[in-house]
């Protein structure tokens, strides 16, 4: 007998709105604007679904955006590629970080009221 995954309400809700290919995204805001949840909420129910072995793959370039469900191979690596770029930004973010002289980087800035005084 096959065990079946069972999904919430939130989650068959939303995978109801997610379209198969990529040929119909659906953005976050879309799914937001439907369902009346939040997109932080959408996010976190994408990714349980993902856990759970829905395909759902997104785009995040400016000419495209979306989630969609990877119904190909091809489909599934420009997903993959999308969230890879992610990645290595958060990566880059995460060094940077890391890098921060925490006592002094607020004497890398000019400040908006600072500006102010100069100019009086």
């Amino acid at each position: 007998m096959d065990h079946k995954e069972k999904l919430s309400s939130d989650e068959s809700k939303i995978l109801s709105l997610i379209p198969n290919g990529i040929d119909g995204r659906a953005t976050t805001v879309d799914i937001s604007t439907i369902t009346g949840m939040s997109v932080r909420r959408i996010r976190l129910v994408v990714s349980d679904l993902i856990k759970k072995g829905v395909p759902i793959v997104s785009e995040r370039s400016q000419d495209s955006k979306g989630l969609y469900i990877a119904t190909t191979d091809y489909e599934r690596s420009l997903g993959l590629a999308s969230f890879s770029n992610q990645i290595n930004d958060m990566e880059r973010r995460k060094l940077k970080l890391q890098q921060i002289d925490l006592n002094n980087w607020r004497s890398n800035f000019c400040f908006e009221d600072e500006l102010k005084l100069n100019e009086g």
